[in-house]
């Protein structure tokens, strides 16, 4: 019963069964058969606060019964701990609020590194999802327990359960106006975080991959880790960065024609086009160069070519070559 009322005759009854059963007509008490001379019906505030008193209790019981199940560590234990879990959560979201008091978050957090099945892996992952979605307290537990640290290694894990590990990650960093810009910088300090999550850009499940850029371009905000992003060969958030304000110099007077006024091979023309699309936005330029100025283009060409990686120069530590 959620919703108790009392007729005049004193009969306790759900406030919604007994609208039913007046809307289909009756004039009876529905428990006793008497004939009602009055239909009316109040609260009965009394029968809902033992109501309520009986279910925090049962409550309280329930999540003792969890924290003691997790506690023998046995698979079977601890996957029978979070199945009612999950049905706290779902009976009523101010459980995850018991839950929190009751210290279950933090034991749920610290098995996040260890040695359990793959199923029961994902299923603490979903469960932890379940009990922090939405609860500020719930995620500063998970955060205080070096939760991120605990998770970041899981997403080098196989597909099932790197995807489960994103989605709880991905939530974690979620506050209700957006993103936990502290949780993030958490995240981005942890040395193989950004290697991973740029190893699911190519995961052929599309929620996972897509989980992994939002997080990527959120923490692609610093600088430092646009250079991260970088060293792991993921250049798009490089890209974006430097494609403000391009300036193009070529020494091929016939390429800048071509790109500039049309015309062409014809063997060239969607490459021509795509050019000529860039260059519309913000405030790119091509122009022709005469071909001494490019000498220090092309060695760095060339020395790009040669390393196959990112690499950069401070001003105090470029090579006399490039200098002029």
């Amino acid at each position: 019963m959620v919703d108790p009322v009392s007729l005049c005759t004193g009969t306790a009854c759900e406030r919604t069964a007994l609208e039913d059963w007046f809307e289909r007509g009756e004039k009876t008490d529905p428990e006793t058969g008497e004939i009602l001379q009055d239909s009316s019906y109040r609260s009965n505030i009394q029968l809902r606060q033992s109501i309520q008193e009986w279910r925090e209790l049962n409550y309280c019981l329930k999540i003792r019964s969890c924290k003691a199940k997790l506690d023998l560590k046995t698979d079977s234990s601890v996957e029978e701990a979070l199945d009612q879990m999950k049905e706290l959560v779902r009976e009523n979201s101010i459980n995850k609020e018991w839950i929190s008091i009751g210290g279950l978050t933090d034991v749920v957090v610290s098995m996040l590194d260890g040695m359990f099945k793959e199923a029961l892996k994902i299923k603490l992952f979903i469960t932890l999802k379940d009990i922090i979605e939405g609860h500020a307290r719930n995620k500063d537990i998970f955060i205080e327990n070096q939760g991120i640290e605990k998770l970041v290694p899981c997403l080098g894990l196989n597909s099932t359960i790197s995807k489960a590990a994103a989605e709880l990650l991905y939530e974690v960093l979620q506050e209700r106006s957006g993103w936990n810009v502290p949780y993030c910088r958490i995240l981005s300090q942890q040395c193989n975080a950004i290697p991973f999550l740029v190893s699911l850009l190519k995961s052929p499940i599309r929620a996972l991959a897509e989980k992994s850029e939002e997080i990527l371009t959120k923490l692609c905000d610093e600088d430092e880790n646009v250079i991260q992003c970088a060293k792991v060969n993921y250049f798009t958030p490089l890209i974006d960065r430097v494609i403000h304000d391009l300036w193009i110099e070529s020494d091929y007077t016939l390429a800048i024609h071509c790109i500039t006024r049309g015309g062409g091979p014809w063997s060239i023309q969607v490459t021509l086009c795509r050019i000529r699309h860039l260059l519309t936005f913000d405030r790119d330029t091509i122009s022709h160069i005469y071909r001494e100025g490019n000498q220090v283009a092309d060695l760095f060409a060339s020395e790009g070519w040669d390393r196959r990686c990112y690499f950069e120069y401070s001003a105090q530590d470029l090579p006399r070559r490039y200098r002029t």
